[in-house]
């Protein structure tokens, strides 16, 4: 009765847009430029050696660059220049990062906090208060975003919700990077943590300031992960609206890439087909199971009648599992419905093995029935025309799931690999 030879699973990878190390570093490095005026001979040897180290991470000379932004951090260590030691730090994780050295990143931004924490005793401007505080939530959100990617979700949440916060203390739209990144880093964590709610409230927040900064292309993948968020919720209604909403002249590539919604609606439609089909076999394997159930009690006395009382109870587990997946279908949560499939295919399993261990009690019955003493003539016939109900649901389930279920899959395939 195994009627689902592969099951279904759906992995929505919902990656958000991220700025680029080169983006992000570029931004810092025109802020260290700004946090001194004179032209001393420190400055233009740290001016150089940053310069030299970006052109190095655009020519994807990784190596390179972190031996420019490592003899930078030297230099400004030698100075004694707290600022610049951080900031050089907060670039010198992000090119980790990029480069999957997260230990490294780890140990980058750490020290690059330390430092900020530890510098207390200066009078700040205003000014130098806001590059203080935008560099706080640049090492902080690059910490964040390294957890994130080792999957040390808590201590994810825990950075990036303090950098959230340090952004409202900053001018927007100047330093739209952080206000967007971290919120949106910690938007990603949520939606990893299944707190879909205050994930779809974040991503709604940075929608809003990216249509504040005019950024279509960041627009567009907020709308993505905002979108795909509700479908995770199984809200494909919401998920609908908001891809509609997309620009659809623009060309770069998305986290989940379905052509509108087509491809969700389409398994949506199939799954929807197949439960139609299944919910005409539930009354058939009520009875069954309620069949079952009679007989074993009958039986029961003898344990080696065990696997008629499982035979019952898994026949009606599985008719309540099909009540609930359509009913689930028809609110239109078809992510749970995934995992209700999984379900199913795991009771059907445990129905076929059950449906073998009742054939072999059966054959041993019929070879020797002076053994089985509680059987009467009348349990006999029973046993036998429930066997023949169960065969006959069986069949009619295969026949009727088949192609059904053979679409159903191919159209989940493609969706995985878009």
């Amino acid at each position: 009765m195994k009627f689902f030879p592969a099951l279904f699973s759906l992995s929505l990878a919902l990656t958000g847009f991220v700025f680029l190390p080169k983006v992000a570093i570029a931004q810092s490095n025109i802020k260290i430029n700004h946090n001194q005026q004179d032209k001393s001979t420190y400055k233009i040897q740290l001016d150089n050696l940053l310069k030299d180290g970006y052109t190095k991470l655009e020519a994807k000379d990784i190596s390179g660059a972190i031996t420019n932004y490592k003899q930078a951090y030297q230099l400004a260590q030698s100075h004694k220049n707290v600022f610049d030691q951080s900031r050089i730090l907060a670039i010198l994780g992000r090119v980790y990062d990029f480069d999957g050295r997260y230990a490294d990143a780890e140990r980058a931004y750490q020290e690059g906090i330390k430092l900020l924490q530890n510098d207390q005793n200066l009078s700040y401007t205003s000014e130098q208060q806001i590059q203080h505080d935008s560099l706080q939530v640049d090492l902080l959100t690059g910490l964040g975003m390294s957890y994130r990617k080792i999957s040390q979700l808590t201590e994810a949440a825990n950075l990036l919700k303090l950098s959230v916060s340090l952004t409202h203390h900053l001018p927007f739209p100047e330093s739209a990077r952080l206000h967007l990144e971290s919120r949106f880093e910690l938007a990603t964590v949520y939606k990893n943590e299944r707190k879909y709610k205050d994930a779809i409230t974040l991503y709604q927040e940075c929608l809003k300031l990216v249509r504040q900064i005019g950024d279509r292309e960041k627009e567009n993948i907020t709308l993505t992960a905002l979108a795909n968020t509700y479908l995770l919720m199984g809200d494909l209604k919401h998920g609908r609206e908001i891809y509609s909403q997309k620009n659809k002249s623009l060309d770069f590539s998305q986290p989940v890439k379905l052509s509108g919604i087509d491809d969700l609606e389409s398994i949506e439609a199939t799954l929807s087909n197949l439960v139609s089909l299944l919910e005409k076999t539930i009354p058939s394997l009520r009875q069954t199971s309620r069949e079952l159930l009679r007989m074993y009690t009958l039986v029961r006395v003898d344990q080696r009648f065990g696997v008629i009382g499982q035979l019952s109870e898994t026949v009606g587990l599985s008719a309540d599992l099909i009540t609930s997946l359509s009913s689930t279908l028809k609110q239109g949560d078809i992510l749970s419905a995934f995992s209700m499939m999984q379900s199913l295919d795991e009771v059907m399993t445990k129905l076929t093995a059950y449906e073998k261990g009742m054939d072999v009690l059966m054959q041993s019955v019929q070879q020797h029935p002076e053994s089985y003493k509680v059987l009467t003539p009348e349990v006999l016939r029973e046993m036998e025309e429930i066997g023949h109900n169960l065969e006959k649901i069986n069949q009619s389930l295969r026949g009727k799931s088949k192609s059904a279920t053979q679409k159903t899959l191919i159209d989940l395939d493609k969706l995985k690999k878009n």
